[in-house]
């Protein structure tokens, strides 16, 4: 269930971030732009940050023990640790960096192009 949680954020924020675009005035062609570099940066940097992550992990197994319990009973969201620190780099900071950053590159495209 809480990867289906996460799969339905993504829908709705995905959905509200392309609305906000198309009201900027971008066509659909660069609305889609953004979305295929938003994607593929996150997914490049992200993965190096998870590769990065196992190998802290394996050489110093030790910080995978290291967690702040939350109170909260809902597994994943019961302790801040490593994995929940890695998904919140990725998702929260990797992945909003890749939409501005995307978005700006396929603004400045458009203004070269006018």
């Amino acid at each position: 269930m809480f990867g289906l949680g996460t799969m339905c954020m993504q829908i709705i924020f995905g959905a509200a971030f392309g609305a906000i675009l198309r009201l900027k005035g971008m066509s659909q062609e660069e609305v889609k732009t953004v979305g295929k570099k938003t994607a593929g940066k996150t997914l490049y940097y992200g993965g190096m940050a998870f590769v990065a992550a196992g190998v802290l992990v394996v050489t110093l197994p030790l910080v995978d023990n290291w967690a702040i319990g939350t109170g909260n009973p809902i597994p994943n969201l019961d302790a801040i640790n490593i994995g929940f620190l890695l998904v919140v780099l990725v998702v929260g900071v990797i992945g909003i960096y890749s939409m501005i950053a995307s978005y700006r590159e396929v603004s400045k495209t458009r203004r070269l192009l006018k």
